[in-house]
């Protein structure tokens, strides 16, 4: 699972928003091979923009969490207010 979300963030906040250069490259870099995720949020640490990944994840298990109660006949209402 966290795994797919690096792969969806990387493609969708990439494409979107960081410019082609070292920030890019070498995030696309870590990505590749065994102990990918460790690599992955090392880099985004290091590049200062942790908290974009944090935002999408969060995003991310909302969307999930919303798709499996409408499968499963569920409200997704939010109750509270935000």
């Amino acid at each position: 699972m966290e795994g797919e979300l690096i792969v969806d963030f990387h493609r969708e906040f990439f494409t979107n928003q960081l410019p082609e250069g070292m920030i890019r490259n070498r995030l696309d870099a870590a990505i590749c091979e065994r102990g990918a995720f460790r690599r992955f949020k090392d880099q985004l640490y290091r590049s200062g923009i942790e908290k974009q990944w944090y935002e999408f994840r969060v995003n991310a298990y909302k969307q999930l969490a919303m798709e499996w109660c409408e499968k499963h006949g569920m409200s997704t209402q939010n109750k509270r207010s935000e």
